[in-house]
């Protein structure tokens, strides 16, 4: 008979063994324990022999007692838990020393409350990399669900799909990856890994995850071997017969499988950073390293590429005398500088330590031995009671500590403080009045403070009245503004950072990008006296489309040519803003160099001098990421910022250009303008563009349309890049000429370069056209028409051609070795300094590209499709 595993009452069975105990066990499903001291689940077979009686209690009948914080549902795991399971989930290494300090460490930390603040409206819903949960807490990565229920990690998904939260599957799960989906499907799940010596084994894990929808590949790195765990050697712990590692089911077959189910040493120990790349090739899932506890090697997860940080120590499971994870966070969040998202686990018992470490910079934490308690409890009810508890505790505790409403957002730039801040409402996605802005920048603490968004928290000296041998740290939430803040709030009013009453001249109007920024400045709420459109010649097109904004500001067609002197004062006559977006783009050497340099070098500094001398203040250039490179020795970049260190070798003329003319408008500030006022100006280095109208888009539409609606491959999968949509960069100019106007603001912006980007998933510019497309039927070929190394050494066999054949005819060829090195080179950069300097956020989601752009590339398709048809015919 099958028992209700949620009955209230005590069943006692009475069982006679006879001389075949396993069928008995079989029977009872292996839940019987022998003797009447404890009732507890029996689910090792050495339990079950002999002549004698079994009572059997199911361990779920105290479900009438109040279950009211996390350390009840401990003591109930470790009371009615099989002595060996609680063990092998309660385990530390060593003494233990890192397991207890985990714990104690939340302990030493104090809030500084403020009060009579409105607390009455608060939504503690937050986003890990894109996705919402409900409130900032996770579960963390935990092997062999099935000693503590018998779903094992079906129970465990369906809890956090319930709750609305993030499950990280174990590599070491007594589920399969299958199990796990089926039991919870449209959860959000990440998988964690480790990598084995059999490389395969990881491979296939990974591509499994990924072809089920997990959302993302956590790697575990601090476990090149097994921690010394007391309790399992004196246990001689092993899964029970009927439990099995089922995602590594016949990977070891025939091996000595004597450690936790596996062989010896079977995880790999000479994995390394360059590792990260190797998972790169394998999958598209963003990549969270999990296990990092120092500076140092924060900062070589962000230079390697990773998306998100698990600050953790494997719950004091591997090397003892280690940090608390939680005095860890302080310097992996100053280290990162908000370039990737950083979580926390271990120690984490109450809503206040998620809090905690939400005031230290977390985005959100993951718990691990909590979420295997409340299962041991009532399985996936027990572990829901578990997050609703942490749920409840954390609401009440923002209430009781932290001030929502009252302070202003200068203030959080600011800091309350002068050792720094970090600001808590950015790291919550939906909720704040303050959302809209960007989060507030890391100062360089000296007491190792951070802070998160709309409330002011700060790591101060203990007060008097704290016990010093404690050393308590105090987190200080609210609190007056300082000098240096009244200073920001009176110098910058609401006017400062619009554009209000400018004129405004935008060179290269007519082009891609240059309309989409004309659009968004005649959008603006607060209307612009007078915006200049300047280009060579306007299509019908552009001029229909401006057109449509009859508002309060007035719109000037100025058709002229970059180079032309006078036409350039006559253009710069009366306007206080320039953005700059002409010029030539040319990555095949179809445009003759004297003529790149002509526009995009000498136009350029016209321009500059008609600025100087028409008194013109604030000057924007758009640049290109080709100025930084990829070099042509093909040298990678992951998640690169403004200070990452870059030998550019680069002689192709377009990009020489480009740098050149970004050098003259950096150069260019500071000059003094005929009326005595100063010239400021600061550059964009702008991913590749995306979006509506793209002519680079339209051009691989054509070459799929006649490719039988096969896109080709002319990147590596693997060659990652991180393309900007249209409508992102043009804001980003907007923000940047708001910030030159703000004099507080100014002065960190002007004459610095910018890269934007925006939160389009990192892929190949190849599988960027795939996946704007695939919806509509479009295919793309799995690889590269010839080896990369033959395709460099066939371009420039093709440049050779083009040398030899230049005194009698001028022969472009369809690729150079730039172009393969540009198009196979991983170079992705994180928009995190002009975030933090001048307020730039992504005004649109890449679901909001890829649908605009897709459905302006279904519009066009008809229309190509009849011209490639004539032009063949």
């Amino acid at each position: 008979e099958v028992l209700d595993p949620y009955c209230a009452t005590i069943f006692t069975v009475f069982v006679k063994l006879s001389a075949q105990p396993s069928n008995v066990k079989s029977s009872l499903k292996g839940l019987l324990v022998a003797g009447n001291d404890k009732p507890r689940p029996c689910l090792f077979e050495e339990r079950i022999g002999g002549e004698k009686d079994f009572k059997y209690m199911f361990p779920t009948h105290l479900s009438a007692m109040a279950m009211v914080c996390v350390s009840d549902f401990e003591a109930y795991a470790k009371k009615y838990l099989p002595k060996i399971a609680w063990d092998y989930f309660a385990a530390g290494a060593d003494d233990c020393t890192t397991r207890d300090e985990n714990i104690l460490a939340y302990k030493r930390i104090r809030f500084r409350p403020r009060m009579l603040r409105d607390v009455s409206v608060m939504d503690i819903r937050t986003k890990i990399l894109g996705s919402e949960i409900s409130f900032p807490v996770g579960i963390a990565p935990t092997g062999f669900h099935q000693l503590a229920w018998p779903d094992g990690e079906k129970s465990t998904a369906r809890a956090a799909r319930a709750m609305s939260t993030c499950y990280i599957a174990s590599t070491y799960s007594t589920c399969t990856l299958e199990e796990i989906s089926a039991a919870a499907p449209g959860g959000l799940r990440w998988f964690q890994l480790y990598i084995h010596r059999n490389r395969a084994v990881s491979q296939q894990l990974v591509r499994r995850a990924e072809a089920l929808g997990f959302q993302g590949l956590v790697l575990t790195v601090d476990l090149p071997y097994t921690g010394k765990r007391r309790d399992d050697v004196r246990n001689g712990f092993r899964l029970p017969p009927h439990m099995k590692l089922k995602n590594l089911k016949g990977a070891f077959e025939g091996d000595d499988c004597s450690e936790y189910e596996l062989p010896p040493n079977s995880l790999d120990p000479s994995v390394t950073w360059n590792d990260i790349y190797w998972l790169r090739s394998l999958t598209r899932l963003p990549i969270i390293i999990k296990g990092i506890l120092t500076r140092e090697d924060a900062e070589l997860a962000v230079k390697h590429g990773v998306q998100g940080i698990i600050v953790s120590n494997h719950g004091g499971r591997q090397l003892d005398e280690g940090p608390a994870t939680i005095d860890a966070l302080v310097e992996v969040v100053e280290a990162v500088q908000g370039r990737v998202e950083v979580y926390v686990d271990g120690g984490i018992r109450k809503g206040s330590d998620v809090l905690k470490a939400l005031a230290l910079g977390a985005k959100c934490v993951f718990i691990g031995r909590p979420a295997l308690w409340g299962l041991a409890y009532k399985g996936e009810e027990g572990l829901q009671n578990v997050l609703r508890i942490l749920q409840d505790e954390f609401r009440l505790s923002m209430a009781l500590a932290v001030t929502l409403n009252f302070i202003k957002w200068s203030l959080v730039v600011r800091g309350l403080v002068d050792f720094g801040l970090a600001a808590l409402w950015s790291c919550f996605g939906v909720y704040s009045p303050f959302q809209h802005l960007p989060p507030c920048p890391l100062g360089n603490s000296r007491a190792g403070l951070v802070c998160t968004g709309g409330a002011m928290m700060a790591l101060s000296n203990p007060s008097s009245n704290v016990d010093k041998k404690q050393e308590v740290k105090m987190l200080s939430l609210g609190g007056e503004p300082s000098s240096r803040d009244s200073e920001l709030t009176t110098e910058e009013g609401p006017r400062a950072m619009s554009l209000a009453g400018v004129s405004c001249l935008v060179t290269g109007a007519g082009g891609f990008l240059g309309q989409r920024i004309v659009s968004l400045l005649l959008e603006e709420e607060e209307a612009l006296a007078e915006v200049r459109l300047l280009d060579k010649a306007f299509s019908d097109e552009a001029l229909r489309r401006f057109e449509k904004f009859k508002g309060k500001t007035e719109v000037k067609i100025l058709e002229g040519d970059i180079r032309d002197v006078t036409f350039l004062h006559r253009a710069c006559q009366g306007v206080s803003l320039v953005i700059h977006t002409a010029s030539l783009i040319d990555t095949l050497g179809l445009i003759e160099k004297k003529l790149l340099w002509e526009v995009n070098v000498t136009g350029t500094q016209l321009l500059l001098e008609a600025c100087v001398r028409c008194n013109v203040q604030h000057f924007i250039y758009t640049s290109t990421i080709e100025v930084t490179g990829p070099n042509c020795k093909g040298d990678p970049i992951f998640n690169g910022d403004e200070d990452t260190a870059y030998e550019s070798t680069c002689k192709f003329p377009y990009a020489q250009t480009k740098r050149l003319a970004e050098d003259s408008v950096l150069k260019a500030d500071g000059q003094v303008l005929r009326d005595g006022g100063t010239l400021m100006t600061c550059a964009l280095r702008s991913m590749y563009i995306f979006g509506e109208g793209c002519p680079f888009l339209q051009g691989h539409l054509d070459k799929c349309l006649l490719n039988k609606n096969i896109y080709l491959r002319f990147s590596r999968k693997e060659a990652l890049v991180n393309p900007v949509y249209v409508g992102n960069i043009a804001w980003a100019h907007l923000q940047a000429a708001k910030a030159l106007r703000a004099p507080q603001k100014a002065k960190h912006v002007r004459g610095k370069f910018y890269y934007i980007s925006d939160d389009t998933p990192h892929m190949s510019y190849a599988d960027l056209n795939y996946e704007l497309t695939k919806d509509l039927g479009f295919g793309i070929e799995p690889r590269l028409p010839m080896p990369l190394t033959v395709l460099y050494y066939f371009s420039l066999l093709l440049e050779i051609v083009s040398f030899l054949l230049r005194p009698f005819v001028r022969y472009i060829p369809s690729t150079n070795r730039h172009l393969v090195t540009l198009l196979n080179t991983p170079f992705t950069f994180s928009y995190r300094k002009a975030q933090q300097d001048f307020g730039y956020v992504p005004r649109y989601t890449w679901e909001e590209a890829k649908q605009g752009t897709g459905e302006w590339i279904a519009s066009v398709i008809p229309q190509r499709r009849v011209l490639l048809q004539s032009s063949t015919a």
